[in-house]
């Protein structure tokens, strides 16, 4: 009987740590998103239009390079 006890313990405790991992990921997705989503917006408020303008031509270059930087 004490085994059976101990089980369903661990099996609760196993549970409710998925539930909350499960939780702290979505959370995790959740923030994740908004800053992506949000940061590209103050940053262009905060450096103003010029260097955004150059900051974008960086990362074209960066889609320039792959090629060279994988072969």
């Amino acid at each position: 009987m004490e085994g059976l006890l101990s089980t369903l313990r661990v099996s609760r405790v196993s549970k409710s740590q998925r539930k909350e991992k499960r939780a702290t990921k979505t959370l995790g997705v959740v923030v994740g998103v908004f800053l992506i989503c949000w940061v590209p917006f103050f940053f262009i408020n905060i450096v103003g239009f010029d260097l955004f303008f150059y900051c974008t031509w960086i990362g074209y270059m960066n889609s320039f390079m792959n090629p060279i930087i994988y072969t």
